[in-house]
C-alpha cells in the first residue's frame, strides 16, 4: 500500500519522483478530485475522469499506484 501524503498550501511534490498527485477542483454543487500520474509514469484511463470524493480518488489512486509501482501519492487540497 502507498502512503499518502497532504501537501501543504504551496507546497509541490518532489521533481523526478514516481508518484501520483490527488487534486480538488471547486465546483458550483461540490468539489470534484482528479489523479496526476508524475512525469515519469505511464498515463492510465483512472487519469481521465472526476471522482466525487476524496475517499474515491485516493482509493482508486491505490490501485493504480499498485500497477505501477508508485510508493507515494501526494494530495493537494488547495
Amino acid at each position: 500500500m502507498s502512503s499518502v501524503v497532504h501537501l501543504k498550501w504551496g507546497e509541490d511534490p518532489p521533481s523526478g519522483d514516481r508518484y501520483l498527485l490527488v487534486t480538488r477542483q471547486g465546483r458550483i454543487r461540490g468539489d470534484d478530485f482528479y489523479i496526476s500520474p508524475s512525469s515519469r509514469l505511464q498515463t492510465a484511463v483512472v487519469m481521465e475522469r472526476a471522482f466525487a470524493s476524496l475517499n474515491s480518488a485516493l482509493t482508486a489512486a491505490q490501485a493504480e499506484a499498485q500497477l505501477q509501482g508508485v510508493e507515494t501519492i501526494y494530495v493537494r487540497m488547495a
